[in-house]
């Protein structure tokens, strides 16, 4: 803050709080509409050196020679470059993002609907994280700009991505590739997949008038008729398969990074059943064949939500904002505690409202968390999972935070292995004394369950061959799964320690 004292006059900068490590970050592709303040984004120290470290340095450096030198090659996108499109960008506070983006909230997207209007929900979903966790410093939420003339493909994996050269991935893909994010949420996927001709709470219908006889050339109002022009109706819109949105993000996941989840909305249904818009009875269909059938395995990194939110001033917002904020505090204080039943907001209302019996139908029949009001607060009933983990179908395997859990560790044991990285000395204690180390602070913390260390968790290290070293780990974690195995291991062949046998 600076406050200058020839006109009394505060300025508010909006500079990057410390460098911290956050438990678990959270990254969200998006709409951005409006201009980008690229040249504030080149002053900031600590958001460049985070986006350089990302493998971006290349854009950076177009940037800086476009505010040095006024130009480019001619077959740069200068519109796209300095719109920051494609570019994964850390935020640590919603002021970065409004200074970064400071049209975003009052300028309209090219997709209007009846029921959200033409608002980008990327915004929204940036206040709704930082409201929640702005008071328990770190967070970090990476967005990455998508081009809204791409629709809904630019939301979704390209199937000739090469993982070698960032720029030909989409921004999906990077999202993908940023090392220590753990989740990642579509809300302006979800926006385009709002059916646009799809009503609200329908007009109340009065009574026709009582014939009566009229001279001819006078015109008859009957007051409460809603008159709309042609250019104001909304555009159609061609909606995708839920099947297969879910198929490619889902699958994606499974291939590039099991350690990640997503949380997505489930669609509405594109005709209305009356006096509220429903859930898709085809979208729940197409969710049972999947879970059935031989792809079941990667709906597990995949949380499904319901229904979408409204509040006085916004008409309708997707729910990724408000459950991750709690995903990410709740993960601060211990990645294996679960969000469910905790307040989300005061503000927002769930919509379309389900009643209990309702809710209750669609967590249990169909492993969907649902949004619910209690007592004046937003609330996650249950997290729920699409598939349960390692194939389990039995309840408690179908728990969100078990495979938040098992997510966070894989990172957290690959972080490990990367300070151990020259370490295949099977005669060097270091290796094993991290490990025990680590899982022993799990232990103190309540993760694992057992009176004394060795209850909780056993570590066997042994050596498959010259110059590698693998440890076979099993923990048993506090919630109701027996016990987890896992192996780390390095060999001189390999550039780093590897995270497998997670079963």
């Amino acid at each position: 803050m600076s406050i200058s004292l020839s006109d009394a006059r505060i300025q508010l900068a909006a500079e990057p709080s410390a460098p911290a490590t956050p438990a678990l970050e959270v990254a969200m592709p998006g709409h951005c509409p409006g201009r980008a303040n690229w040249l504030w984004l080149l002053q900031q120290r600590g958001m460049v050196a985070q986006i350089e470290a990302a493998g971006y340095a290349a854009t950076l450096d177009q940037l800086r020679q476009l505010r040095e030198q006024g130009s480019l090659p001619e077959d740069a996108d200068i519109a796209a470059l300095t719109r920051l499109i494609g570019l994964p960008i850390p935020l640590g506070s919603l002021a970065q993002f409004q200074v970064l983006f400071p049209e975003a909230f009052t300028t309209g997207s090219a997709y209007r609907s009846r029921l959200a209007g033409n608002a980008a929900w990327l915004p929204l979903a940036v206040r709704d994280f930082f409201a929640r966790s702005s008071t328990q410093q770190p967070s970090r939420l990476w967005i990455i700009p998508v081009r809204e003339a791409e629709q809904q493909r630019g939301f979704l994996p390209h199937p000739d991505s090469d993982w070698l050269n960032n720029r030909l991935l989409g921004a999906f893909d990077r999202a993908l590739a940023l090392p220590d994010v753990g989740l990642v949420a579509l809300p302006d996927l979800e926006r385009l997949q709002i059916p646009a001709e799809l009503p609200d709470t329908p007009r109340l219908r009065l009574p026709n008038p009582a014939p009566a006889f009229l001279p001819c050339g006078n015109e008859y109002d009957d007051t409460h008729r809603e008159r709309r022009h042609s250019h104001e109706m909304p555009r159609p819109h061609a909606l995708m398969p839920f099947s297969d949105v879910l198929n490619k993000l889902s699958g994606e996941i499974a291939r590039r990074r099991p350690d990640m989840h997503l949380l997505l909305s489930m669609p509405l249904d594109e005709k209305g059943t009356g006096e509220n818009p429903a859930i898709s009875a085809r979208a729940l269909q197409q969710l049972r064949k999947q879970r059935d059938n031989h792809q079941a395995g990667t709906l597990r990194r995949v949380q499904l939500l319901f229904p979408y939110l409204r509040s006085p001033t916004v008409p309708l917002a997707s729910a990724v904002g408000v459950v991750a904020a709690e995903m990410a505090a709740r993960t601060r204080q211990g990645a294996w505690l679960s969000v469910a039943a905790r307040p989300l907001s005061d503000s927002y209302r769930p919509y379309p409202p389900l009643d209990r019996h309702s809710a209750t139908a669609l967590r249990d029949q169909h492993a969907l968390g649902v949004l619910m009001r209690e007592r004046g607060q937003l609330k996650l009933d249950d997290e729920r999972l699409a598939a349960g983990v390692f194939g389990n179908p039995s309840e408690h395997a179908r728990s969100g935070e078990v495979a938040r859990f098992l997510g966070w560790l894989q990172r957290e044991l690959r972080k490990l292995g990367e300070r151990l990285i020259f370490d295949t000395d099977p005669r060097d204690p270091r290796p094993r004394i991290l490990l025990e180390s680590f899982f022993g602070r799990l232990h103190a913390r309540g993760a694992l369950r057992g009176v004394l260390p060795g209850e909780a968790f056993s570590i066997r290290q042994s050596q498959p061959g010259e110059s590698a070293l693998q440890f076979d780990i099993e923990i048993a974690p506090a919630f109701p799964i027996d016990r987890i195995r896992l192996s780390i291991s390095r060999s001189g062949r390999d550039q780093a320690w590897q995270i497998g046998g997670l079963g």
